[in-house]
């Protein structure tokens, strides 16, 4: 197979680019998962050979632009501490008509109702109050009955307090931290649906979007540390402050059942996140090809602050995995949201397009993520020998075309940063080696099965229908994040096509 490598390694000196990445490749760090392999894996396929692979993928470095948006080693630091001092919540009681009692308490005012910021007739403060309170009792037994509360949510909510009023915001319903107010801006949802001539459709939708805009924002509070656990001595409020994980917090915030919301209202609630959702996807190639990741257990972690149960689901064993997962995370926020790097930017850029940020920002998180995945696909393969080899190039395929999507400079994708190019070639180098050793194929197979495989679009759909020798259903079973992945990421095969093309593969 080494003739594999010397024909990858041909092609990289033909882009004329310096390549020096596989130097020293017995640096890096181990990684727990490849001491579990057997010690035979294929005949002759040894346990030796998987830790070569491994070691020479660890010794890549991809190079990151923009280093300055890394967290500090002291912060670095507080979050590894922080998550050795996870505390039990202290509630014992999970039942609806409990936390309603407790925010309808907090919420009261003189006059018996809750709090109504501005001014109507005492009749219309009772109208709206028992309103108000039947839509929060809805929305409090819906999630209860799809299990989105735990007995440290209850103990979070119970601490909020109602207000009727006007939000700021272009929202219905409004989370104030600092205050524990759940502000409901009641004039805004009805003029949401002011065209609509049907007074008891109007109405009914009103409802709906109202309860499902009460149960959002209950979310918001389960993110957050509950009372008695900070007491105890626990220090982190959330997993996602210092806003490195903003994708994954929000992805989980709209990670609700929307199945009995009307057309009307799914419209407005679907399209929330669907950036979230991408950059999500992106991030949970990281976990992907561990064993027994699913995405419940992720938002389960993200809803008890577990930042030890978010570790272990990325299978951070070391302070250098922990600091290499946010500096990924980390440059994606950049990336996606609204900040002092952007704003620098297009402050002293004449140009206003989006692609001239992110081709600022670089590459090397994707470089990054496609290293680490592809890592786990060899230690899965490796461990469990049930993959064809055309399943499993599927699978390389289907990551590598999720790496390549929207990593093109300014949207070209026959252009790439040339340090880019140089870490996915040494990537493929390095699994195409390992692929021929273990399914003991020459490299003529190997180019023709590449070349042959491709990535169907409808592959997730439940009748988990299977062509070209790839068993669908099994890939789903045995990797359940696929599913939510190809659900909520929607990127084109043909980046693939392009970027071989561009470095002379094709």
């Amino acid at each position: 197979m080494n003739e594999i490598l010397k024909r990858r390694a041909a092609l990289i000196l033909a882009l004329s680019i310096p390549f020096n990445l596989l130097a020293g490749c017995a640096k890096g760090n181990s990684n727990n998962d490849e001491s579990e392999s057997s010690s035979i894996i294929e005949e002759g396929f040894s346990n030796e050979d998987l830790k070569s692979f491994l070691s020479e993928m660890s010794a890549i470095t991809p190079i990151y632009n923009l280093e300055e948006v890394f967290l500090s080693e002291e912060e670095i630091n507080s979050l590894i501490e922080a998550s050795k001092n996870n505390q039990e919540c202290d509630n014992e009681v999970l039942d609806a008509t409990d936390i309603y009692n407790s925010i309808i308490a907090n919420s009261l005012n003189e006059e018996g109702l809750i709090a109504i910021d501005y001014e109507i007739s005492l009749e219309e403060k009772r109208k709206l109050d028992a309103y108000i309170k039947e839509c929060l009792q809805e929305a409090l037994e819906n999630m209860l009955n799809k299990n989105e509360i735990s007995l440290e949510d209850a103990c979070a909510m119970k601490q909020l307090r109602i207000v009727i009023g006007k939000s700021e915001e272009n929202v219905w319903t409004t989370y104030y931290q600092k205050d524990k107010v759940l502000l409901i801006d009641y004039e805004k949802v009805q003029s949401s649906y002011i065209n609509y001539e049907n007074e008891n459709f109007r109405n009914n939708l009103i409802r709906e979007g109202l309860i499902r805009g009460i149960q959002l924002t209950l979310f918001y509070p389960r993110l957050e540390t509950c009372a008695c656990r900070l007491e105890k001595g626990q220090t982190n409020i959330s997993i996602g402050e210092g806003n490195v994980l903003d994708s994954l917090i929000k992805s989980g915030l709209y990670s609700g059942d929307n199945s009995d919301l009307g057309n009307v209202n799914r419209t407005i609630f679907d399209n929330l996140d669907i950036n979230n959702k991408h950059n999500l996807s992106v991030l949970l190639l990281l976990a992907t090809f561990k064993e027994n990741r699913n995405i419940d257990d992720l938002y389960e972690i993200v809803f008890n602050s577990d930042l030890e149960g978010l570790y272990r689901y990325f299978n951070l064993t070391t302070k250098e995995e922990v600091e290499k997962f946010y500096q990924i995370t980390r440059t994606m926020e950049v990336l996606t949201t609204d900040n002092e790097y952007q704003e620098a930017f297009f402050t002293n850029t004449t140009s206003t397009y989006s692609t001239a940020f992110r081709d600022y920002v670089g590459y090397g998180y994707k470089a990054d993520i496609f290293k680490l995945t592809i890592k786990d696909l060899m230690t899965s393969i490796a461990s469990t020998k049930d993959l064809s080899k055309e399943e499993v190039m599927f699978l390389y395929k289907y990551v590598k075309h999720i790496i390549l999507n929207n990593a093109g400079l300014n949207d070209n994708y026959y252009d790439y940063e040339p340090n880019f190019v140089n870490t996915i070639i040494a990537i493929e180098n390095i699994f195409f080696n390992f692929f021929g050793k273990f399914y003991n194929i020459s490299l003529e197979e190997l180019d023709e099965l590449y070349d042959d495989t491709w990535l169907y679009r409808s592959w997730y759909l439940e009748d988990g229908t299977d062509t070209h020798d790839i068993e669908f259903s099994k890939l789903l079973e045995k990797y359940p994040l696929l599913q939510f992945i190809e659900i909520n990421y929607r990127a084109s095969s043909s980046y693939i096509d392009n970027f071989d093309e561009s470095v002379g593969r094709r």
